[in-house]
């Protein structure tokens, strides 16, 4: 497939002009090209030396054998830190919502009462469930598992000591 030799394209900007890569492929040669898709700007890069430079740059980045557990173990503290905080804003986000649930029912038996009217009763019940629903979705945010921290903080340190080797061997969507 044509578009498994050029995966940077539009990843990859050109140096001159910022403008995303494209890529072709030159038929009569076989080579795979980058080109900046701005007019006039004649940037063009061989797709084979682009991809080596990209390799450079992850091996750059890749987490060294020696540093992995290190690393793990920064991780884990600090996601369980997190999960630490999440369970006092857990409790924070239960009261606000409790707090919003009294109004609704004091809105609610007002009106029951003939104290308000249903205009007043309408704005003001819409209003409360807005912000029980901004509650809910903020709550959501902080909300996550950590029974599985352990595989999940081991699978990501195994991709940053692995970056160059998982991209070579990645399909064109993968890359």
């Amino acid at each position: 497939v044509e578009f498994d030799n050029t995966p940077l394209k539009h990843f990859v900007k050109c140096e001159a002009c910022g403008t995303p890569f494209v890529g072709y492929v030159v038929k009569s040669k076989g080579l795979h090209y980058y080109k900046c898709n701005k007019i006039g700007c004649k940037c063009n890069k061989n797709a084979d030396r682009m991809h080596d430079l990209f390799v450079e740059l992850l091996n750059d980045h890749t987490v060294p054998e020696r540093r992995a557990n290190p690393l793990k173990d920064e991780f884990m503290s600090l996601v369980q830190g997190i999960g630490n905080s999440n369970k006092e804003n857990e409790a924070n986000f239960k009261a606000q919502i409790q707090l919003i649930e009294r109004k609704l029912d004091a809105v609610e038996e007002r009106f029951i009462l003939g104290e308000i009217d249903r205009d007043i009763y309408e704005k003001f019940r819409a209003k409360y469930r807005q912000e029980k629903d901004q509650i809910v979705q903020n709550a959501e945010i902080f909300n996550f598992d950590l029974s599985n921290l352990k595989i999940w903080v081991d699978s990501y340190v195994n991709l940053g000591e692995n970056l160059s080797k998982i991209w070579g061997s990645a399909s064109y969507r993968g890359k």
